[in-house]
């Protein structure tokens, strides 16, 4: 069961669209540490299995699970009352608090 459906040309579609958009976030992000780790990954995995399926899913579970490539961090900087105006889109200084 687990073969056929790793051999299935659906399956193998929806895995490479979800690689292309993984590469494209990478790229817009500037993340190329983990566009690298991706395509490594993907490359080296088709040495020991043959099946484009399994090499995408092995990249993807490496770069984004074991190398934390799809934990975004917090942009904030300063600490709470550092000068900040807190508001719901973010903190922002004084004088720049956007209009709503």
């Amino acid at each position: 069961m687990l073969k056929k459906l790793l051999s299935n040309q659906s399956v193998l579609y929806a895995f490479l669209l979800l690689g292309a958009v993984n590469v494209v976030l990478y790229l817009c992000t500037k993340r190329y540490e983990c566009l690298g780790t991706l395509l490594l990954t993907a490359y080296l995995s088709n040495f020991v299995t043959k099946n484009r399926t399994v090499d995408i899913i092995v990249a993807l579970i490496v770069a984004n699970v074991v190398l934390g490539c799809g934990v975004y961090k917090e942009g904030m900087t300063e600490k709470e009352g550092g000068g900040c105006v807190y508001s719901k889109w973010g903190c922002y200084k004084k004088g720049e608090v956007p209009e709503a």
